[in-house]
């Protein structure tokens, strides 16, 4: 809880940067997930472009926004709370589900079931439960094997232009854990292997 409090006010603090135009929060834990200093530790970068991830994601979450009037994450997390197929933990301000054609093998994205798009937005209840829940996936995650690596990346609904018109994603956490590496398929097509079903 003090970490993420401690990230928050950083994202910030970053975010009022002048020429800053997204903040990115990220993790890697092991050597496979990149970690190059070796006691734990997070990164905040801010980038003076959007990354072209962010605005796939702001694409998609503004199409489908103005096809059904709703956040695709929000109607996502109501799929998932129905058919529990993939929902691996629940509290009263967050949902950790292994998505749908997920990148990786158990990888879990954490949501906050209320339609929050940035990690700015979020109350001290909220970072309470946050760090309960991301410790708990955490620990599945460790569990998996021996000195497992991960990347913790939280993503953003939005730039604030976006955010501003209603049709931002939610924000989230994704924990991917590096269960064997990248090869040429990914790399040349960004299309990723999973041998992995996320219902298991």
């Amino acid at each position: 809880e003090n970490i993420l409090t401690v990230l928050q006010k950083r994202f910030l603090d970053i975010k009022q940067t002048e020429n800053v135009k997204q903040v990115q929060i990220f993790k890697n834990a092991g050597a496979d997930a990149g970690m190059s200093i070796q006691h734990s530790h997070w990164q905040l970068i801010g980038l003076p472009t959007v990354s072209k991830r962010q605005e796939n994601y702001e694409k998609t979450a503004k199409e489908y926004y103005d096809k059904n009037n709703s956040c695709i994450l929000c109607d996502m997390i109501a799929w998932e709370k129905e058919h529990k197929s993939r929902v691996c933990c629940e509290t009263e301000e967050f949902i950790a589900i292994t998505p749908y054609a997920s990148r990786f093998s158990y990888e879990i994205w954490l949501l906050p079931k209320k339609h929050i798009s940035s990690f700015a937005q979020l109350e001290k209840k909220e970072l309470k439960e946050l760090a309960k829940i991301k410790k708990k996936m955490l620990k599945r995650i460790t569990e998996l094997r021996e000195d497992i690596s991960y990347n913790i990346c939280f993503i953003e609904g939005g730039t604030e232009e976006v955010q501003q018109h209603g049709k931002g994603l939610h924000w989230s956490v994704q924990i991917l854990p590096r269960i064997g590496g990248f090869a040429g398929l990914e790399f040349a097509t960004e299309t990723y292997i999973n041998s992995v079903l996320p219902e298991t």
